[in-house]
């Protein structure tokens, strides 16, 4: 695949539409199941697009300890990566290299990735609020303990 243009049109016929134009920011959007999920796509370089989806299950949850968490997770992904936004909420982004791609791969990619969303979405926000809360320090300990030994 040789352009985000390219890689939009091929996101288009699979996703049974038109055509997926860019935005004059550079995004696109295509909306899964009436709201179920909103994909993003952000036009990175001529030979890289982003896809992103907010992962609304983690709105207004953003604290130190789940920040700490979402990155220890960052490290432990394959597919994508998280994000934390001024407003407090928290994105899933992967950015896809187009030169590898072929347009089979690229809608493979896709599916892996709105199936990973999805779940987050459903279920896997709770789940990674849960493992937060397990690494939060009790109340009764300084949090800067570790900055003044």
């Amino acid at each position: 695949m040789k352009s985000v243009h390219e890689a939009l049109q091929v996101i288009a016929r699979a996703a049974g539409l038109p055509s997926l134009d860019l935005n004059a920011d550079g995004f696109a959007e295509i909306v899964l199941g009436g709201n179920l999920l909103s994909l993003y796509f952000y036009h990175a370089d001529e030979s890289q697009i982003e896809i992103s989806a907010r992962i609304v299950g983690l709105e207004g949850s953003m604290d130190d300890t789940l920040a700490v968490q979402l990155l220890t997770e960052n490290g432990q992904r394959d597919l994508g990566r998280f994000s934390g936004l001024e407003d407090g909420g928290v994105v899933l982004g992967h950015r896809i290299e187009l030169g590898f791609e072929t347009p089979a791969s690229l809608i493979d990619t896709l599916n892996r990735f709105t199936r990973e969303a999805l779940t987050l979405e459903r279920d896997g926000a709770t789940a990674l609020r849960a493992r937060a809360e397990q690494h939060r320090a009790p109340a009764d300990l300084p949090t800067e303990a570790f900055l003044r030994l």
